[in-house]
């Protein structure tokens, strides 16, 4: 079960990731498949990254998001409580769990020489604790996901926020210069910081997009809460406006807009 950028047109009717969970879990449910297909390209890209970032090896992260595809084709999530908490929660929970479970068979195997990258200790039991891996790789995706949807929707503006992001601290006559070479004709620098301007809203409302998109009840403050939970406020304030009614606060990161 691999992942794309698309999700499946038969799945629009699918609204939140709870109701998919759910009928992905329902053998009796005619779009169960569709539904377990769903989730893995939806969150397969923050899953997988996840695995590598607590096992250190790609074919083991591989073999693990296989794995959850498995336990979802396999209805082991059908238990699964909306009442008791976030989606991002459970699922966290649920792959602490494989994770577990990988590490106590690697621990069974004595003739194994470990270079430090494995534990045979298990991760907590349950997703309502902090894990500052599982947080990095649901936002490294969030902003992978964003990036690809800008670069989709609008090549343009996708370039020239590229090019501010790759070339930190250079001046917009410098970026000017490099959106003229790209595009192949002459751009002013007040062109090129207007170009960055939009950019940078059509950027962060696509990652607004994406957040409420994992939310069963994206309203304002709760997509404003899970922006700040995951160190993503400072770049989306200034878009946020009136989808966001409360003042800013809370809790900031300083990582860069990355791929």
């Amino acid at each position: 079960m691999g992942t794309t950028c698309h999700e499946p047109r038969r799945l629009s009717e699918l609204t939140t990731s709870w109701e998919a969970l759910r009928r992905a879990q329902d053998a009796e449910d005619p779009g169960a498949r569709d539904a377990q297909q769903w989730i893995v390209e939806r969150y397969g890209g923050a899953i997988r990254r996840y695995f590598l970032a607590c096992v250190g090896d790609p074919d083991a992260a591989d073999d693990l998001l296989q794995e959850f595809g498995l336990c979802l084709v396999r209805g082991q999530f059908r238990r699964a409580d909306p009442d008791r908490g976030r989606f991002r929660d459970y699922l966290k929970g649920a792959l602490q769990h494989l994770v577990g479970r990988h590490r106590r068979r690697l621990a069974r195997r004595p003739w194994q020489v470990s270079d430090g990258a494995e534990s045979s200790e298990s991760p907590p039991a349950h997703g309502d604790g902090p894990d500052p891996e599982f947080d990095a790789s649901w936002r490294d995706d969030l902003l992978a996901r964003s990036w690809s949807a800008l670069e989709r929707d609008s090549p343009g503006s996708y370039l020239a926020l590229r090019l501010r992001v790759e070339a930190a601290g250079a001046t917009y006559e410098v970026i000017a210069a490099r959106l003229s070479q790209a595009r192949g004709f002459p751009v002013s620098v007040d062109s090129a910081r207007q170009s960055v301007r939009r950019a940078r809203a059509r950027f962060t409302e696509r990652l607004i997009d994406e957040v409420a998109g994992t939310l069963d009840d994206p309203i304002a403050e709760r997509i404003e809460d899970e922006l700040i939970d995951l160190g993503l406020h400072r770049y989306c304030r200034p878009t946020l406006g009136d989808r966001v009614a409360r003042p800013a606060g809370g809790r900031q990161h300083s990582r860069p807009l990355e791929p």
